[in-house]
């Protein structure tokens, strides 16, 4: 495999961008403690790589081959990651809008040769501007990644995974991408911009939308992970651990049998046998693939037995370790029947007619504004948590819910296995995400329990949402 260093995205790369940032009058303190999201995955040494030193990770990727290998490199993480399988517009009109503060965003989806893809895709950057321009209200850091492509048509050669065999080169027109129309994409909230030629690189500084602060905290370690797209209200992706979501949620110990849109990695586990076995699957090329990545594992662990069950359990350790560090974090722990108590007393809150019908005209009001939606939800949920959040022991304010949620996942779902994880929690968790989410349809294998649980209130919402919605 090709030195990472030479394009892949570092840590010490982006103390450059930064300084040059700071050097321009744009504060960068809030971006070196805040999110990450990558499009263009490729084999995940990006986001891996810089899992030290961001809160919250998303990487998005279109080639399933490549979504797959770049999981098997989730054991090196130093936090979750989230990895997202689709396109990258589609991906990004979803998570943009709940994204909790300043982000930094590596733009790397274009179609670059070798066995990437997205030949017959348009080339998604100035789309993906607009979206980071429209759906993400805070203070932004955009990298655009292949600055020497502006501007021209640019040949590539395609490798077949299947042989690892050159197929022919092929074109890919940049013409219409310059820096000027780049930057006149984000114009209007745009600091400023630069090229980092030294990284063949072009820098977008975006100030927050307008109303907000600038988001500058002061430079501090990183806080352990927080939830995926932090809301006000307890959503059902808890973590990993929680299996077959609306979403499509997987977890670290998935089989890999089937590919969902999202999986969210756990730091130390152990790689799957299995999901090495599918990437050799592939082809040639991805057997080198998967060749170097169990190499790496094994060298990692100083281990020079064959036995991949004893690596695997040597891997639980050091999970079982990471476990009780993210549990230290915790500053109210509830018990399992304190946990279902608060599930069921936020579940009779959203089941309220009154605040059903008005959640429903705001979402039909925000007309799929993504923003709206969540805005209209933040203020609608909060009176009903707030009171609930106090009953069960946490702080009277949204400091306080997210602390709550803190507290549920890590205690329950982050570290458990398929075989472990609460299934009586994971219902109530799904059907509350679904009171609190107008355009979400209710998860198949939820429908039952809803039915069974809660008849009248399921059977007034649906009619609610069905009335004003559609």
């Amino acid at each position: 495999m090709a030195d990472e260093s030479s394009w892949a995205l570092t840590w010490g790369n982006l103390q450059e961008i930064f300084q040059e940032c700071e050097q321009s009058g744009f504060p960068c303190a809030g971006f070196r403690s805040g999110i990450f999201i990558e499009t263009g995955t490729f084999l995940g040494q990006t986001v891996v790589a810089l899992s030290l030193h961001f809160s919250e990770l998303h990487t998005i990727e279109l080639s399933t081959e490549c979504f797959e290998a770049a999981r098997l490199f989730a054991w090196k993480a130093a936090r979750p990651i989230h990895y997202h399988l689709g396109n990258s517009i589609k991906v990004l009109k979803t998570i943009l809008p709940k994204v909790s503060g300043p982000t930094v965003l590596y733009l790397d989806a274009h179609w670059s040769g070798s066995v990437t893809k997205g030949l017959e895709e348009e080339i998604p950057l100035m789309k993906e501007l607009g979206l980071i321009n429209d759906l993400l209200p805070h203070a932004s850091l955009v990298i655009i990644d292949d600055l020497d492509l502006f501007a021209k048509i640019n040949s590539f050669e395609a490798i077949d995974g299947q042989t690892g065999r050159v197929t022919g080169s092929h074109s890919a027109d940049w013409r219409s991408i310059t820096c000027d129309s780049v930057q006149m994409s984000c114009s209007t909230r745009a600091h400023g911009c630069f090229k980092m030629k030294t990284q063949n690189r072009f820098i977008i500084m975006l100030r927050p939308a307008g109303g907000r602060s600038a988001e500058t905290p002061a430079d501090s370690p990183v806080d352990q992970p927080r939830s995926f797209c932090q809301d006000l209200v307890l959503r059902s992706m808890y973590g990993a651990a929680v299996g077959a979501t609306p979403a499509g949620t997987l977890t670290c110990q998935d089989p890999q049998k089937t590919v969902e849109s999202v999986w969210i990695s756990v730091p130390g586990s152990a790689l799957q046998a299995e999901g090495l076995e599918k990437v050799r699957s592939h082809g040639r090329w991805w057997k080198q693939i998967a060749d170097a990545i169990e190499r790496e594992y094994r060298n990692s662990l100083g281990h020079a037995s064959n036995s991949f069950k004893d690596l695997q359990d040597r891997m639980q350790e050091e999970r079982t370790k990471t476990a009780k560090l993210c549990q230290k974090s915790v500053e109210h722990v509830l018990t399992r029947e304190q946990s279902i108590a608060l599930h069921d007393d936020l579940i009779q809150a959203f089941l309220d007619k009154n605040f059903q019908t008005r959640l429903a005209a705001s979402w039909a009001a925000a007309k799929g504004d993504k923003t709206k939606e969540q805005k209209c939800k933040r203020e609608l949920c909060l009176p009903f948590q707030l009171p609930i959040m106090e009953k069960y022991g946490f702080e009277r304010s949204e400091k306080g819910v997210f602390k709550c949620l803190w507290s549920i996942r890590t205690t329950f779902f982050n570290f458990a296995t398929i075989e472990d994880v609460d299934k009586e929690m994971q219902l109530k968790a799904v059907f509350l995400d679904f009171l609190v989410n107008p355009g979400k349809d209710l998860h198949p294998d939820v429908i039952p329990f809803a039915e069974h649980i809660y008849p009248k209130g399921y059977a007034a919402v649906c009619q609610i949402r069905t009335s004003t919605l559609k």
